[in-house]
């Protein structure tokens, strides 16, 4: 996308500025994210906005958009998005309102006790909202054949083995509809903490999702697990008491074939997307953790 010698952010409001007319000037970029980079942009009239790409396409955006109105509504902290701009058939970005706050440094298990209660806030949003059409998750990563099982297949025989495991978990996958606002990448680069406070969960950019709060939660418990593996725990700096509290909440409060399917999932996930990058200590990792969700 970039062209002109502009990065690719930069490009992004440059054609959100030429499609809109709304003057957005960039005034940096963000350092931490999971979808690409976010442009930090100020507006004519000096409001300060985040711009970022979406991955999926503009009905669903428009849908988180309605989504997260009705979370503000009840007090969680998400920011509103001001613009769903369609590009091109294949691009999309969103102009969101940047929320204050910074990223967690020093997960433990109170902070991990703060992120699952603002997670909570989720609870049955979406009840009595027909008119909010988002995607539920889609278990089909744990069917008998899909793309995201080709990594798995080629890297080792225990990678084949556990790939074999989780196919098994299919007829787990809970069928009965949930409510809540789901959010499709929780991690600890989404979440913003002021005085001690969520401030901000944000990129939302994977469009929100419809069912139990929870699964996010275990996508949450991947992201730390990794970052705990970093030497000093990464740069979130996460502890290993705040690993063990989320482990134990997951346990507590969601049934057990549930919890697996969901573990199922993002093991099929992380491993698609780790494989073919990174190291073998890392891939290994994660097959670890996929196998010890199975217990």
């Amino acid at each position: 996308m970039a062209s002109n010698g502009r990065g690719a952010v930069e490009q992004l409001v440059w054609e959100v500025n030429g499609q809109t007319g709304c003057g957005l000037r960039v005034v940096g970029t963000a350092a931490l994210g999971e979808t690409g980079g976010a442009a930090l942009v100020e507006w004519p009239d000096g409001r300060r906005s985040v711009v970022t790409p979406a991955t999926v396409p503009v009905g669903v955006m428009r849908q988180t958009a309605g989504a997260l109105e009705v979370a503000r509504a009840h007090g969680c902290p998400v920011p509103r998005h001001e613009l769903v701009v369609e590009l091109s058939e294949s691009v999309v970005a969103v102009v969101q309102e940047r929320l204050p706050g910074e990223h967690p440094v020093g997960v433990d298990a109170d902070l991990v006790d703060t992120l699952v209660a603002a997670n909570d806030g989720f609870a049955d949003l979406l009840t009595g909202r027909p008119e909010l059409v988002l995607p539920e998750v889609d278990f089909a990563c744990l069917g008998a054949t899909s793309v995201l099982h080709e990594p798995l297949e080629q890297y080792s025989d225990r990678s084949r083995r556990l790939l074999r495991q989780l196919q098994q978990l299919d007829q787990l996958v809970p069928r009965v509809p949930e409510l809540d606002l789901v959010h499709s990448d929780l991690t600890v680069s989404n979440i913003l903490l002021e005085a001690g406070r969520v401030s901000g969960v944000v990129d939302w950019n994977n469009g929100a999702l419809r069912g139990d709060r929870h699964f996010a939660l275990v996508k949450l418990l991947f992201d730390l697990t990794w970052e705990a593996a970093e030497p000093s725990g990464g740069r979130h700096r996460v502890q290993a008491s705040g690993l063990d509290r989320l482990e134990t909440v997951l346990h507590d409060a969601v049934d057990p074939d549930r919890l697996r399917s969901y573990w199922a999932y993002w093991t099929v996930r992380m491993l698609h997307w780790v494989i073919p990058s990174a190291n073998t200590s890392i891939i290994d990792l994660h097959v670890d953790l996929g196998e010890r969700g199975l217990c």
